[in-house]
């Protein structure tokens, strides 16, 4: 199926080069050959360069729909946004190939086209005016397109006219793009947001994942838990504001041990040390804590989402 469609865009090629040769050799041979008054050859010229100009804007349209149709079947080409733009890329140059030939041939003639461009330009900044929206949106996309500063399954942080939005990206496409929030919120930001606006990639940053394992005797109450817990994180909190990790496990018959995760942007000793200090004199008595510390790949750090409804964009 695709050999059958590349060989008629072939076919289709060598088409128009032997009609604009075949005209060639038909003007050349009537002029050199038959006798005509001046007003009928100027006819003939006339018509052998409106022709001529027609041909040759064939031969390019053909020309230009092998190569896109090459690009849309090529492996190398795996991302859709990419696919969803060919086609306009291709809208657009064929536009320009019509318009060029139309001009040419409106010229051979004998028709004054200075008018009609003139009003072509008028008409193209009016049309641009009044979607210019639709055309920054499409401007974006093709930022995001060429920059590739995030890919579909990334977590982002976009920042709006009011707030940040926060969120693993959905979908990309020529208007907007999808972003699904900690929530389950779906927002749709504008291409052009992102385009003039600053963007975080959250999946890209690398972070310090610091564990502090504390043990708790199971004859513990929940209460006495809940307020040491929250004690430790106000401790952590006096670094910096961030959001902390809580999981349980059972080390043996008789303790519980709360596994707290911190995320850091950078290694930080400091915290380390006065972190352990902080745990060895308040949970003294029911053992020694552990801190330790590895290197997250960005897939491992879980997102901090703000709620953000579709009205604050």
């Amino acid at each position: 199926m695709y050999f059958s469609r590349y060989f008629k865009h072939l076919f289709g090629i060598l088409g128009w080069i032997m009609s604009l040769f075949l005209v060639v050799i038909l003007y050349h041979y009537s002029v050199r050959y038959m006798h005509w008054t001046p007003k009928v050859l100027g006819h003939i010229e006339t018509a052998y360069h409106v022709i001529e100009f027609f041909l040759v804007g064939g031969f390019v349209w053909s020309i230009v729909g092998t190569i896109f149709y090459q690009i849309r079947h090529s492996r190398a080409i795996e991302t859709k946004l990419i696919r969803r733009f060919l086609p306009i890329f291709q809208f657009i140059i064929n536009t320009i190939i019509v318009m060029l030939v139309g001009f040419f041939m409106l010229e051979a003639l004998g028709i004054n086209t200075r008018n009609i461009l003139t009003g072509a330009g008028i008409g193209g900044a009016i049309f641009v005016l009044a979607y210019k929206d639709l055309f920054t949106n499409l401007l974006g996309s093709l930022s995001i397109l060429l920059s590739k500063t995030f890919e579909i399954g990334d977590t982002i942080r976009v920042r709006t006219l009011r707030l940040w939005i926060e969120g693993m990206v959905e979908e990309i496409t020529l208007n907007h793009t999808k972003i699904t929030n900690k929530t389950g919120e779906v927002v749709y930001v504008p291409n052009k947001v992102i385009y003039s606006e600053s963007v975080e990639n959250l999946s890209r940053r690398r972070f310090y994942s610091y564990e502090l394992l504390v043990p708790f005797a199971k004859t513990t109450s929940s209460e006495e838990i809940s307020h040491a817990l929250r004690v430790i994180e106000g401790k952590i909190n006096s670094f910096f504001p961030i959001d902390v990790e809580y999981t349980m496990s059972n080390t043996n018959a008789t303790d519980y041990t709360y596994t707290i995760t911190v995320l850091l942007p950078e290694e930080n000793n400091f915290f380390e040390t006065e972190m352990r200090m902080f745990l060895v004199q308040y949970i003294f008595g029911r053992g020694t804590p552990a801190v330790k510390h590895t290197e997250n790949s960005p897939k491992e750090i879980p997102p901090v989402v703000e709620e953000v409804s579709e009205d604050d964009l």
